[in-house]
């Protein structure tokens, strides 16, 4: 099977934000969700208690979490990225302001792909072959004879940004209902490829734009990730 980054289905886009300094949570929870509301009408209130507040956008399947320690914003079955990063850009800065946050001690940003395939053999055998994993017959042979359920972790770390690479196959276990084989984000197998893309490098909170970091890594990892996985 030829992969090209056509082949690549982003499935889930997350930005997370850490920090230490959120205590303002518990006061201004209920006026964080009214502003954050006023901003986009869009988002519907699901949840809010002295751990979590939740809200959502069902059509666009997006959800922004918050609480004292995180800021989490979550994009499923994604065809363009232009919403997401425009709701990272407008929603993001006011939790910071109402919360007081100076720094965040780490951010994260993880794109999860997946590649349709034919069977979970076609997965495994795509999986066997990316350089990473590939094993010279005269190494395996030292405890067997094959590799079985080929999957990997890794971390790759950089000057600024680390990558974290989970690289694995997949069988859904339901069907849903009304499935087709060729339901673009729900396909029966498929390589998954989820990259989290991450510094743990204190950073100012004040000025730190979200929307550029999720479309820079969201470049590299286009312009990248052929290249990487190819024998």
């Amino acid at each position: 099977m030829k992969i090209t980054f056509d082949s690549f289905i982003l499935s889930r886009v997350v930005l997370e934000l850490r920090f230490d300094d959120g205590f303002l949570y518990w006061d201004n929870c209920g006026k964080t969700i009214s502003l954050l509301r006023a901003n986009n009408p869009k988002l519907k209130w699901f949840k809010t208690d002295v751990e979590l507040a939740t809200l959502k956008i069902p059509e666009d399947d997006f959800e922004f979490v918050f609480n004292y320690k995180t800021i989490r914003l979550i994009q499923s079955n994604i065809s363009n990225l232009s919403k997401f990063k425009e709701a990272c850009m407008e929603l993001v800065p006011i939790v910071v302001n109402q919360f007081g946050i100076k720094k965040f001690k780490r951010i994260g940003n993880r794109f999860i792909y997946i590649v349709k395939t034919e069977t979970l053999e076609e997965s495994e055998e795509i999986i066997k072959n990316i350089p990473i994993i590939k094993l010279p017959e005269s190494k395996l042979k030292l405890f067997g004879t094959k590799i079985e359920k080929p999957n990997c972790v890794f971390t790759i770390a950089g000057s600024d940004l680390n990558y974290r690479f989970e690289i694995t196959s997949v069988k859904r276990n339901e069907i849903p209902k009304n499935y087709t084989p060729d339901a673009l984000f729900q396909p029966e197998f498929a390589l998954l490829i989820d990259i989290d893309v991450f510094s743990e490098k204190p950073i100012q909170a004040e000025g730190f734009l979200t929307n550029e970091f999720v479309h820079n890594n969201n470049n590299k990892i286009i312009n990248n990730l052929i290249d990487f996985i190819k024998p």
